[in-house]
């Protein structure tokens, strides 16, 4: 029985019409090829059996290579645009960039599928607690593979061994020198803050990150030696994960698809290795002109901090859309309590603490005092909104908002202003 050298998967003379393991699409080695043609009676390289004796030989199929991947297919499939089987494209197109074809038209809205799942209790009338994970009292609970601590490997190999290929390797463009910089922040850990600047068109890893960053900080060992790279095409800014061990997310959305184009905005999350780096894009080589977030949302104890325009209401809480993911800055919270401390249950108590819709913020437009009702008269003073949705309070420059819907209304002049919240939480709201 001849087996696929990567997954183990049974091969079947068939599948050299492919060249492709069907499971997990990797090129059959010659060695397993030699044993396929044999097991199929055409003998490999050894000379064809005398007519008449031994097996007939099988015909094998004729194939064509698809421009897009290299994989073989059916030479009928091939003419006719067939998708290829491999990587799904036109395989008759050249691809653009070399290799690699975009998912789609752009980032997709936060969805509940992807990030870290911190659930408390269903109803915010019920007492407020945390218990372990199984326990009867609703209380925090973290599905295992969420977070940078249990669930995560390090992403480490033997010393003086070449690491096995996590998956098809992306192809690098070829004759031209990369293209330029993503301008990225470090949004956890001893360097959450700090901005660096990557490469595009060159493959990232740990050792990349933590020659760039200037130190190997807390978490890289999660992240693989080849984890990911950007590329920018058609003007617009693209991340692929390059077959790593622990993934790649944009924002809260599902992980990257091995070797599949992602499209990255600025002021996006790049989420890599279940939350054990998290970077923020905040610009790249090219990019249109972007009005910046006015205002931040810092975490004083951790430093993490969170962009902010206010133009329309922002809810934050530990899942703030009903059965969704934590707002991104209480996920990138407990993905620094992890990193930094490494006691998960610690982290999880923690944030349990926080209401599932803690507080809205926005800034809503306030007439001044001599506003004559004609709103075109641009007689208004720029405010900020602090609302209250939590039966356990919310305490604002040192008042108290106790009941739902209690509310502050500070001018913009006024910030920074103090926001405490659940156990010992303190954030400050600050212009960017």
């Amino acid at each position: 029985m001849v087996k696929c050298e990567i997954c183990g998967q049974k091969l079947v003379p068939d599948d050299l019409a492919f060249g492709l393991c069907p499971n997990c699409n990797t090129p059959i080695s010659d060695e397993a090829r030699e044993r396929l043609l044999k097991e199929a009676g055409v003998g490999g390289t050894s000379e064809p059996p005398e007519e008449g004796k031994g097996k007939k030989p099988a015909e094998l199929p004729q194939t064509a290579q698809c421009k897009s991947c290299g994989a073989a297919m059916p030479l009928d499939a091939y003419n006719a645009g067939t998708p290829c089987p491999s990587c799904g494209a036109d395989p008759r197109v050249e691809p653009t960039p070399e290799g690699l074809q975009p998912s789609g038209p752009g980032p997709q809205p936060r969805s509940s599928g992807g990030g870290v799942q911190i659930e408390g209790p269903t109803s915010e009338d019920q007492q407020q607690s945390v218990s372990a994970p199984g326990s009867s009292s609703g209380g925090v609970q973290v599905p295992p593979d969420s977070s940078p601590s249990k669930g995560v490997e390090a992403a480490v190999e033997p010393e003086g061994k070449t690491p096995p290929p996590d998956s098809v390797a992306v192809s690098q463009p070829s004759g031209r020198p990369p293209s330029g910089e993503v301008n990225v922040v470090l949004v956890i850990g001893e360097l959450a803050g700090k901005e660096i600047a990557l490469p595009q068109d060159t493959d990232l890893g740990r050792d990349e990150l933590a020659a760039i960053a200037g130190s190997r900080f807390k978490g890289l060992d999660a992240v693989s030696r080849r984890h990911f790279k950007f590329i920018l095409t058609d003007d617009h800014l693209y991340i692929t994960d390059l077959g790593s061990k622990n993934g790649t997310r944009v924002n809260q959305e599902e992980p990257c698809a091995p070797n599949v184009l992602k499209r990255v905005e600025i002021n996006d999350r790049i989420v890599l290795a279940n939350g054990a780096v998290v970077l923020r894009v905040t610009g790249y080589t090219q990019a249109k002109a972007a009005i910046p977030p006015p205002y931040r949302l810092r975490d004083e104890e951790s430093g993490v901090t969170y962009p902010l325009y206010l133009t329309s209401p922002e809810i934050i809480g530990r899942s703030p859309v009903q059965g969704g993911p934590p707002h991104p800055f209480i996920e990138d919270i407990f993905y620094h309590m992890i990193v930094t401390d490494g006691d998960k249950e610690k982290a999880k108590n923690r944030i349990g603490t926080i209401s599932r819709k803690q507080l809205e913020l926005f800034c809503p437009k306030t007439p001044t005092s001599d506003w004559t009702g004609d709103p075109s008269g641009g007689q208004y003073e720029q405010t900020v909104k602090v609302i209250n949705h939590s039966r356990y309070g919310t305490i604002v420059n040192g008042q108290k908002l106790s009941s739902p819907g209690d509310s502050v209304t500070v001018p913009v002049t006024s910030l920074p202003i103090t926001i405490e919240v659940g156990a010992s939480f303190r954030w400050i709201l600050e212009r960017a």
